[in-house]
């Protein structure tokens, strides 16, 4: 379905395995730097917990296969919760806090939900108050990309930090 190039030469693809499923002898080459960035402003307080639980699931698989794991998340900026590390004590504790955290964002999700409430809800006179519903749609509209351009600005920000760093780097984000 896709073609892999390196330094504008065509490879071939002999096998693939997930960044979890590395055997032990893996980690003498090049380490795997994964990095699990969670939007804080793109997730309900269940949808973060949940996405919380996952990571720390992963995080465990990825650490116990030689792996390191980082963790960031996303409101309005970029917060560094935990550099590159092999401690799975230390990122599951960083995961266990930030489930507890309350969603924040220029917009959060709960913010952008109650908007869309409003609007579908709300009986408007398109004669009287179309234009009141038309306003809380934009608002609706530019909230989600407010909130979706801290999200691209954050993983632009680790790509170009991420290009110096030697072996493999995944990011995974949760929103």
């Amino acid at each position: 379905d896709f073609d892999l190039y390196e330094d504008g030469a065509l490879q071939k693809i002999v096998s693939f395995t997930p960044p979890f499923a590395q055997t032990e002898s893996r980690h003498e080459g090049p380490r795997q730097l994964i990095t699990l960035v969670v939007d804080l402003g793109g997730l309900h307080p269940e949808g973060l917990q949940r996405a919380c639980e996952a990571a720390s699931r992963f995080a465990q698989r990825a650490i116990d296969s030689g792996n390191e794991i980082a963790i960031d998340w996303v409101d309005a900026s970029l917060h560094l919760g935990l550099p590159f590390t092999r401690d799975k004590q230390r990122a599951i504790a960083i995961l266990e806090r930030l489930a507890a955290k309350t969603p924040t964002g220029v917009f959060t999700a709960r913010e952008r939900e109650r908007a869309q409430t409003e609007i579908d809800g709300a009986k408007y006179d398109p004669a009287e108050s179309g234009a009141s519903a038309n306003m809380l749609r934009s608002w609706l509209t530019t909230a989600n990309a407010f909130q979706a351009r801290s999200v691209f600005v954050a993983l632009r920000a680790l790509a170009i930090s991420y290009r110096t760093l030697p072996g493999r780097k995944t990011v995974i984000l949760f929103s």
